[in-house]
């Protein structure tokens, strides 16, 4: 089976800044995985070199198929339909409605009117705010604006989500709600990458997890999904 995503042998500098010295990392499709690691270490990064932010100075990346670094620049929008992200500080356009955040990427690859509005219904009853399409970020939980959040990166419907630290921000109860959203849309196919520090976060769900040490990408043993908190 092709790899959802492989990382080979990278290497990434800021300035005098070792990141990546040689790292080595496979997402399988439909894996869910856990990046760890202290501040600092490069768990942004992994993304930003996904989606072609940043270039590694050694090493490829594949998505499947296709090498990143060899992509031409107007290829570069098609990848990254590929890849939605779902960030720690939401990212929502204040002075639009939940609804035409979600559109905003339908929108942008000229998707009919009425398919977007279907497309904004289904992933509201997904997420579990139905009916809050014209309600303003201004009015939503943290929590609610994570999960709207979670819905402008799946409007798309790209193959693999990568959440950065989509926890940070929320309490708790909160985070296991939003990464229990995770699992579901997980479990209905699509890869998930979530980079967090939360370790309770991690030993909750069971799933594999990969610490960055030392700039490799370190496999942890997989601990069994603790039974009945949050559930």
């Amino acid at each position: 089976m092709m790899p959802m995503v492989s990382f080979s042998n990278i290497r990434k500098m800021y300035g005098d800044q070792v990141i990546f010295d040689d790292l080595n990392l496979t997402v399988d499709p439909g894996e869910f995985v856990f990046i760890i690691g202290r501040s600092g270490v490069g768990k942004t990064t992994l993304m930003r070199l996904l989606t072609q932010q940043v270039t590694p100075d050694a090493g490829s990346i594949f998505i499947e198929d296709i090498e990143v670094g060899k992509l031409k620049r107007k290829d570069v929008q098609k990848l990254r339909r590929m890849i939605g992200v779902i960030y720690q500080d939401y990212k929502l356009l204040t002075e639009r409605t939940v609804g035409e955040n979600i559109a905003l990427g339908l929108e942008i690859i000229n998707k009919p009117k009425e398919e977007i509005n279907s497309r904004i219904e289904d992933l509201l009853q997904l997420i579990g705010l139905p009916g809050k399409a014209n309600l303003f970020p201004t009015q939503l939980s943290g929590g609610e604006a994570q999960r709207v959040c979670i819905a402008r990166a799946l409007a798309t419907a790209p193959r693999m989500l990568f959440a950065d630290e989509p926890t940070g921000n929320l309490d708790d109860e909160t985070a296991r709600s939003i990464v229990r959203l995770l699992s579901k849309i997980n479990e209905l196919g699509t890869t998930v990458i979530m980079a967090t520090h939360n370790q309770s976060l991690v030993d909750h769900l069971g799933k594999r997890v990969v610490s960055i040490e030392g700039g490799k990408a370190v496999e942890k043993v997989k601990k069994t999904k603790e039974k009945g908190k949050g559930e």
